[in-house]
């Protein structure tokens, strides 16, 4: 794989039109949370991020149910029970972020899709000011790479993208200075 890097001067017009699509609305957040622990951490500062901003946040699960069968409306046996652990798994978690911090009112979204596809097609829906996921939470040269839904929620979505590292709990990464 040969990867290219251009000069910011030359990526100007592409981001300029890129972000013209859509303005973003700064008080909405945007979570991809799939019953992980890396996703719970995202959750964890979205939730921080949120307080601080003021902002509105949208939870969403989205899962996708393997197709068995001929054509593409064949609905698997234990379809009912896919998508009811489905919205288990994001009334979990979000459960035990409100559990500590009540002040923010998380909204969930359980949606049926390609995960990256799904998180994309949020924050463009809502406007989102940031779409945060979680990292695979791998160490050393492995931490180095990400998985498949955040390389393709990094490329293609219109908002900033924050990938909440591996580490303490899900706690809120400072700057250096101590300033948020």
């Amino acid at each position: 794989m040969i990867l290219r890097f251009r000069p910011a001067a030359e990526q100007v017009g592409e981001v300029a039109t890129r972000a013209s699509r859509r303005e973003p609305e700064a008080s909405t957040i945007v979570v991809g949370v799939d019953g992980s622990e890396e996703s719970w951490r995202a959750l964890r500062w979205a939730v921080d991020e949120a307080r601080l901003r003021g902002a509105r946040l949208v939870a969403v699960h989205a899962w996708l149910c393997p197709r068995v069968g001929i054509g593409a409306h064949t609905v698997p046996p234990g379809y009912e029970e896919l998508r009811r652990d489905a919205g288990e798994t994001l009334e979990d978690a979000v459960r035990s972020v409100e559990a500590t911090d009540p002040d923010v009112a998380v909204e969930r979204r359980v949606v049926e899709g390609i995960p990256a596809d799904e998180l994309i097609a949020a924050a463009e829906d809502t406007g989102a000011a940031l779409l945060v996921l979680g990292s695979r939470g791998l160490g050393g040269l492995a931490g180095l790479l990400l998985g498949s839904v955040g390389r393709q929620c990094l490329h293609h979505a219109l908002c900033p993208v924050v990938i909440v590292p591996h580490g303490e709990r899900g706690t809120r990464p400072a700057r250096g200075d101590g300033t948020p």
